[in-house]
């Protein structure tokens, strides 16, 4: 697994990188809780996701004016 920040990790196996929201959560076996975002042949696509899941998350809390909008498309391509 590659862990992406503090919320996002790629999980891999020989058919996908499969990236997933980290939910902070556990199950009742004590094992960390994912939200999976998509599945991807390569990992620039799933890095890609990921920053596209992202920035759909941030935008869709509440309305926003362009300038913001833009404003958040720009600080997450520049992490």
């Amino acid at each position: 697994m590659i862990r992406v920040n503090d919320n996002y990790v790629i999980e891999v196996d020989p058919y996908n990188y499969t990236p997933k929201e980290d939910l902070h959560r556990t199950d009742k076996n004590g094992d960390p809780l994912f939200k999976t975002i998509g599945y991807y042949n390569n990992l620039r696509s799933a890095v890609k996701g990921v920053l596209d899941y992202d920035i759909k998350k941030s935008l869709s809390d509440g309305d926003k004016s362009l300038y913001e909008a833009v404003r958040v498309v720009n600080e997450a391509y520049s992490r």
